[in-house]
């Protein structure tokens, strides 16, 4: 798979490994591509989703494992979208980063290798991530960031008009060769 890309994967029950030593999460989402809420989060302080269809199983090597028994989720659960952060500098400076789902038997269903250092191109943010950062933050970053993926998610998905304006405008200018203002 390349960045942006979506891969079908079967409803069997998952076990998904993410390496590069980062923190995950799991976002079981809403057709619309909302968390219904905080319990919906799994993370490392809440492993377990309330209806017990997805489980962060632990770190093992710096490898997150994760179980996922899709048809276990609740019906209005459109899919769950696996994220990683870390904490010590940026995901695209994470080195064999990477994302695999197997079926029970061991048989790989998917596979995302994440490209690592300044060679990579830029890793924008999801939609999803956008929407959960403050109104203060998506501002602070619009007027700040260099980065097309970003300026672009914002200038689609900001929150306020002037989020989108200004993201809008500092992205031609990037496209144009010019300083963003």
């Amino acid at each position: 798979m390349i960045k942006g890309d979506n891969a079908f994967v079967p409803t069997v029950p998952l076990r998904i490994a993410v390496r590069g030593g980062v923190d995950v999460a799991a976002l079981p989402l809403t057709e619309t591509g909302r968390v219904r809420g905080d319990a919906d989060i799994v993370f490392h302080g809440a492993p377990v989703h309330p209806s017990g269809g997805v489980r962060l199983l632990g770190e093992e090597h710096g490898t997150v494992w994760l179980e996922a028994g899709l048809t276990a989720i609740e019906a209005d659960i459109a899919r769950v979208l696996v994220v990683g952060s870390t904490e010590s500098g940026a995901m695209r400076d994470v080195r064999g980063l990477s994302a695999q789902a197997f079926a029970l038997d061991g048989t790989s269903v998917a596979r995302y290798d994440a490209m690592a250092g300044p060679e990579s191109e830029d890793h924008a943010p999801t939609t999803v991530e956008v929407s959960q950062w403050s109104d203060w933050l998506q501002r602070r970053v619009s007027e700040v960031s260099t980065s097309s993926g970003v300026l672009d998610q914002l200038s689609r998905s900001g929150r306020t008009k002037r989020v989108r304006n200004l993201s809008a405008e500092r992205l031609r200018a990037l496209r144009r060769g010019g300083p963003p203002r």
